[in-house]
């Protein structure tokens, strides 16, 4: 997994006969809660055609690393576009537990839906987004795993 991440940013950002000049590529910092990228990440997302971008990322969420790929369906329209994100994510989870009463920590592979609204102005982007992780791990999950609400903001830009 430790390989995974960095060589798919590698990929996504050297793909040039796959964008074209209207859809360049993009690199976004991410803040937020529970994000795919966890806590802080960063994302580099490359547009295939007009209304698709797919992404990579990699970040630090308050249990560990966390590694993130997306798919956006998004609308052609420009300065502002929204969008809808299906993509998976994988790292430490631990259920918030105040009391300290349940220990469960597990490696969760999340199926995430997104959406989202992207504003440009020149190379800028910033993304605000919103959420729902679902863990598809065989077995049990750890509570709070089978569905988990996320919203953040990213700041970018595209080349």
């Amino acid at each position: 997994m430790r390989v995974l991440a960095p060589l798919a940013v590698v990929l996504c950002l050297a793909a040039p006969a796959v964008a074209s000049a209207d859809a360049p590529r993009n690199v976004v910092v991410i803040l937020g809660l529970a994000t795919p990228h966890g806590e802080i990440g960063i994302d580099a997302g490359i547009t295939v055609h007009p209304i698709v971008t797919l992404s990579t990322g990699v970040g630090l969420s308050f249990n560990g690393v966390q590694v993130a790929w997306m798919a956006r369906l998004q609308t052609p329209t420009r300065p502002v576009r929204g969008y809808l994100g299906l993509g998976l994510s994988c790292g430490n989870y631990e259920a918030f537990d105040p009391v300290g009463v349940d220990d469960a920590r597990a490696k969760v592979l999340w199926d995430n839906t997104e959406l989202g609204i992207e504003v440009f102005a020149g190379s800028l982007l910033v993304r605000v987004f919103g959420g729902l992780g679902v863990g598809v791990n065989p077995g049990k999950l750890p509570r709070g795993a089978d569905g988990l609400p996320y919203g953040g903001i990213g700041v970018g830009s595209r080349f």
